[in-house]
């Protein structure tokens, strides 16, 4: 059995594979593989939902106090649900004008500064920043000639 250290270790280190494939979708989008980058964020989704139950399973911010594991989240899901989506949205060329992006990087950053985000036991408030979804769908419709 491991120690209650290395097992706080491993969720953060599982969390933060949400960062290295969120790169990893960047990547591959900026070559034109969008299903890839989009696989590579589905990805990232699945281990954004369930990284947080793993941490309190293990309650990591006992464990591991001088080591936030919510903020690495919170960037992580920046780039994963805000600024890859965004890139892709631009780079595939979903959106009318790249000008268009103001919309979900100003709504993105406006969730992502609500002092109220999360309740105290880490659960999101509110309605969550998922542009990767509607980058996906986008990408599955492929609106033409706005």
């Amino acid at each position: 059995m491991i120690s209650r250290r290395a097992a706080a270790w491993l969720v953060h280190g599982y969390t933060a594979m949400g960062g290295v494939l969120g790169v990893f979708a960047l990547f591959t989008a900026s070559k034109g593989d969008y299903r890839e980058a989009f696989l590579f964020l589905v990805l990232t989704t699945m281990i954004d939902a369930t990284d947080g139950l793993m941490a309190r399973l293990v309650r990591v911010w006992e464990v591991l106090p001088n080591f936030d594991g919510a903020m690495m989240d919170n960037v992580i899901d920046v780039l994963t649900f805000l600024w890859v989506p965004v890139f892709i949205l631009m780079h595939a060329e979903l959106i009318p004008h790249p000008s268009w992006a103001v919309v979900p990087v100003v709504a993105g950053m406006y969730a992502y500064g609500q002092v109220n985000m999360k309740t105290p036991d880490s659960y999101f408030l509110g309605f969550p920043t998922y542009w990767n979804v509607i980058a996906l769908y986008f990408f599955w419709i492929q609106p033409v000639d706005w």
